[in-house]
């Protein structure tokens, strides 16, 4: 199951998060050691109780710059907020590891969690 891990040679570009009534939508963007992009994404129903309302998506993105990625993820966040009529939360992280788990722990809408290798990572309750 794909997750938000914060691993400190990623350059991280940011966090995206809107909720609605009925459920939420989480997503981050980066960019890995070999310079490919990257991102994960929830979306989650409320109505259904614990993680089976989750559901994960990991994906490359075929985007030549940040901007590009940016846009994509900010066009997609703008569609589910009309839909939803919810407001969108954007938090820039705009650098490696280290500030990325800094921008995610001071996140309101972020739990973190550690893995069994004790690698701290970021979940959405």
């Amino acid at each position: 199951m794909p997750r938000i891990y914060i691993k400190p040679e990623n350059y991280y570009l940011g966090i995206w998060y809107c909720e609605w009534t009925e459920g939420n939508l989480l997503a981050c963007a980066w960019r890995n050691l070999d310079g490919i992009y990257e991102g994960s994404f929830r979306y989650k129903e409320n109505y259904v109780s614990n993680e089976t309302g989750m559901t994960w998506y990991s994906i490359v993105i075929p985007r030549d710059s940040e901007c590009d990625i940016a846009d994509a993820f900010d066009s997609m966040f703008r569609l589910m907020s009309l839909k939803h009529f919810c407001d969108t939360e954007y938090t820039a992280i705009d650098s490696y590891g280290d500030k990325a788990w800094r921008v995610f722990k001071d996140a309101p809408f972020i739990k973190t969690v550690s893995d069994k290798e004790g690698i701290e990572r970021p979940l959405k309750h």
